[in-house]
């Protein structure tokens, strides 16, 4: 069989090259909840390694945005369902702006591989250990804070539930990202034997049509990179993957021998608590005509909880802001008040200039408040708001023109132990929930994730979670408004939950938490100096 001339093999090359770019990103996106085949965690990211090493430092950063769209194509999808749904966006401009939004987080891993490809002209075994794994860190941290942030499906996350996690209360997600990027690069070193380019020339070449005695048409077109790959390989290939093996099962077995370390210590009186999941779809959430209907069912909910040492409402559940419904915060405060019950809810709270935050308020037993820090962009403030006002729906959602908060002491004082609160979003930037956790016992969020609804993620949010209770070594208590509430114990289980999208109380017994873990220790020494 005649093979195929070399620039109909360069281009189909190239072309298959740039799918298996965009499909490895879209497997990373099973590597998280809900699916949590973590798997893909490993592979995904040692695929687009391989895919980077074979052109340019350009061509390595087009892999690295086709990878992003993939990944958050799958991963952030659920962004279309607040823009379309609740913002009424026409399907069209919703795909549109879902679409910007996707191929804007997709630059951070063009910026990575870019990097990568930079500081590694030539494959050498130990420029790949080092400088895969802390380019792929620096696109998550730039990611986390450029712009407003989007700290969200950190490759460290998928590995709740695996030896791995046993690292979180040491290096915290950041760190847990590094060694899975690391990770990926020892499984990549393992497959890829002394002729690892010959091996993908041969299937290519079968796949192609080159007869078995034709010299393979893709090692004409190997960079110098390939060939002194394949070089290096041939001397040092054996000692390289057994030192690969060893390292990998090094580092699975210390997480897992950290994992079951207890770092923090439990301290003797445990508080009963009743989270109350309202299920309040977002289309009647702001509707004033609903006002009345919504607040009788937090009531007729929590009738039966009174008694109990906190109940907690999830966010927004009060949906207006704090000085329209004094007589019914005194109300619930006193009826709170009167079975020795503290109640936290959701409302939008007040100051005396008038300006309005998303927060948490504390009736009862005990008294307090809690005004969120870092806000939600389009959905909780407007940048360039003089100029987007009025354009389409979704630039006119209600209740998005908040201020964010700056107390400086965010702990909140109930039944004698200090809660560390976090509303929604917040609970994704890990120095948010890092701020004071030193002298917190609980960790606390308040969420609704309606805007969300039927999407993947609640699952995702209940993750990171997860993961915020076993970097700090604190129980989380987590309540929604259309779900997950949960209980998540300090080595980050899900002690209880309800299911989403329902009704529901979930009663359950919480200890609060001393001490702190290696990484809160090192953070809250600088954070203090």
């Amino acid at each position: 069989m005649k093979a195929i001339s070399k620039t109909a093999f360069y281009k189909l090359s190239q072309a298959i090259s740039l799918i298996i770019a965009l499909l490895a990103g879209a497997s990373l996106a099973l590597g998280f909840a809900p699916f949590n085949l973590a798997f893909f965690s490993f592979i995904a990211p040692a695929i687009l390694l391989w895919l980077a090493l074979s052109g340019s430092k350009y061509t390595a950063a087009l892999y690295g945005w086709l990878f992003g769209i993939g990944f958050f194509g799958i991963s952030a999808s659920w962004v279309y369902i607040s823009i379309h749904t609740f913002g009424g966006t026409n399907p069209a401009l919703a795909v549109l702006l879902t679409g910007l939004f996707i191929a804007t987080l997709a630059l951070f891993p063009t910026v990575s591989l870019f990097l990568f490809r930079l500081l590694t002209p030539t494959p050498a075994t130990w420029r790949l250990l080092v400088f895969f794994p802390l380019t792929w860190l620096f696109g998550e941290w730039l990611r986390s804070w450029v712009g407003s942030g989007f700290p969200w499906v950190l490759l460290g996350y998928s590995q709740i539930n695996t030896p791995l996690q046993g690292f979180f209360p040491l290096v915290g997600v950041y760190g847990v990202s590094t060694i899975t990027a690391l990770c990926s690069v020892l499984i990549y070193l393992i497959c890829m034997k002394t002729s690892h380019s010959k091996i993908y020339s041969k299937r290519l070449d079968f796949w192609l049509g080159a007869s078995e005695g034709d010299e393979g048409v893709y090692t004409e077109y190997m960079t110098d990179a390939e060939r002194a790959c394949n070089n290096a390989k041939n001397s040092s290939a054996k000692s390289i993957k057994i030192g690969c093996f060893l390292l990998l099962g090094l580092l699975f077995g210390i997480g897992a021998s950290i994992d079951s370390i207890k770092w923090t210590t439990p301290l003797p009186s445990p508080l009963t608590v009743s989270l109350i999941q309202g299920n309040i779809t977002q289309d009647i959430k702001w509707d004033p005509q609903h006002f009345s209907q919504i607040l009788a069912t937090y009531q007729r909910l929590t009738k039966s909880e009174l008694g109990r040492n906190l109940i907690v409402w999830p966010e927004g559940s009060v949906p207006t802001p704090t000085y329209y419904v004094p007589n019914f915060l005194a109300q619930v405060s006193e009826n709170a008040l009167s079975h020795q019950s503290t109640l936290l809810l959701g409302t939008i709270l007040s100051d005396s200039s008038e300006k309005l935050y998303n927060g948490m308020l504390v009736l009862g037993q005990s008294e307090g408040s809690y005004e969120k820090r870092h806000l939600v962009p389009f959905g909780e403030y407007f940048p360039f708001q003089h100029w987007l006002r009025g354009l389409i729906n979704f630039f006119n959602i209600p209740m998005s023109d908040l201020t964010p908060g700056t107390q400086k002491s965010t702990l909140l004082d109930i039944d004698g132990l200090w809660f560390s609160p976090s509303i929604c979003y917040e609970v994704a930037y890990p120095s948010l929930i890092w701020y004071q956790v030193d002298k917190a016992n609980i960790l606390i969020n308040i969420s609704d994730d309606s805007w969300f609804a039927g999407s993947i993620a609640a699952e995702q949010q209940l993750q990171i979670s997860q993961v915020r209770a076993l970097e700090t070594g604190r129980p989380m208590i987590v309540v929604n408004n259309n779900g997950i509430t949960a209980v998540i114990s300090p080595k980050g289980k899900i002690i209880d939950a309800l299911p989403a999208n329902t009704e529901g109380v979930l009663r359950a017994t919480v200890t609060g938490y001393t001490k702190n873990t290696p990484l809160i220790s090192v953070y809250s020494m600088i954070m203090e100096n």
